[in-house]
């Protein structure tokens, strides 16, 4: 998306007093972005242009003066419950916009099948077609666990100036005092990069999180994995395993039926290591290790042959349902 068409964006901006100069700065910029087929944003107030939400809206939702997000629990198919931060309609509006135009562009690690064009279940679930082995890995409050200092990197890679890559990071976050109380808190340490960012001169304390709700985590959270990604496919060579990721659902799978149970072990421990030292925790709970002997289930397909089928249980399910509905 471009600033607009040139005579009309200078005359229209000397109007409202402007100078030419600065304006032509501003061309020369949003041209190199649309060059690279990034779309620029040199203000609040540009966004608040582009997506038509008030500019005042907007900064009370940077500076967190207001709650723009309604947290409620939604019951999961299996057990418990998932909190979920569901952003008004003008908030929603915005990070759409932001998904739609900037994050859709920022590609994901390959191995990751989930949130982007061309990501599938069966797709993913097919890379683990016939193997014998199976480890199934799930990262707890994964959402929650990406911290918004991470959220102002993506921006600031993608050379947005520091105060917008702070704002739109606001935006595409929610505040640990507005989220479910089992949120992680990430407190600010000024020690770090951080004390060179918008953040310092603010005296931010804690760091908001990514919402699970929100239409730019999904996005970002493939965003900021990927060097996370990179280090577990890389570990997932080394013990000759085949690695996806669906969200927050790791899979390794081998078709070598020597894999032993002890490797498994072995190897889970590892990628703990590798989650932990970027601040994501593996939820214990639902580790599996599948030996030969057991059906293995991918994203709720069973790949124990050479191509994804719907499991019996699924099917049952469907033959239960059906005649009520057909008579």
């Amino acid at each position: 998306m471009t600033i607009g068409p040139t005579h009309p964006y200078i005359q229209t901006g000397m109007s409202k007093g402007f100078s030419k100069i600065k304006l032509l700065t501003i061309l020369e910029s949003s041209d190199e972005k649309e060059s690279k087929y990034l779309t620029y944003i040199h203000s609040l107030r540009h966004i608040s242009h582009i997506t038509g939400v008030h500019y005042t809206t907007l900064r009370d939702i940077v500076l967190r003066n207001s709650n723009p997000y309604s947290v409620y629990a939604l019951k999961k198919k299996v057990t418990g419950y998932r909190d979920i931060s569901s952003p008004n309609n003008d908030l929603k509006l915005v990070q759409k916009w932001i998904a739609q135009n900037i994050l859709i562009n920022i590609e994901p690690h390959w191995r990751c099948y989930s949130y982007h064009k061309g990501a599938s279940i069966i797709k993913c679930a097919r890379e683990h077609a016939a193997s014998k082995w199976l480890i199934k890995l799930d990262i707890q409050n994964f959402f929650g666990s990406i911290q918004e200092s991470q959220v102002y990197e993506v921006f600031k890679s993608q050379n947005y100036n520091s105060l917008v890559s702070f704002e739109m990071a606001r935006l595409c976050t929610i505040d640990t005092e507005f989220g479910h109380s089992s949120s992680v808190k990430h407190w600010v340490n000024y020690k770090r990069k951080s004390s060179k960012t918008p953040y310092s001169s603010l005296k931010v304390k804690k760091f908001g999180y990514l919402p699970q709700g929100s239409p730019t985590s999904p996005h970002l959270s493939n965003i900021i994995f990927k060097k996370t990604d990179v280090e577990l496919h890389n570990i997932a060579k080394r013990y000759s395993l085949v690695y996806t990721r669906y969200a927050d659902d790791l899979s390794f799978s081998t078709g070598d039926k020597n894999f032993s149970r002890k490797s498994a072990n072995i190897f889970v421990r590892e990628v703990s290591k590798i989650l932990k030292k970027h601040h994501y925790k593996l939820n214990l709970k639902k580790t599996k290790i599948v030996p030969p002997s057991i059906n293995k289930i991918v994203l709720g397909l069973n790949v124990d042959e050479d191509n994804p089928k719907l499991t019996k249980s699924f099917k049952k399910n469907i033959d239960f349902h059906v005649p009520p509905v057909s008579e």
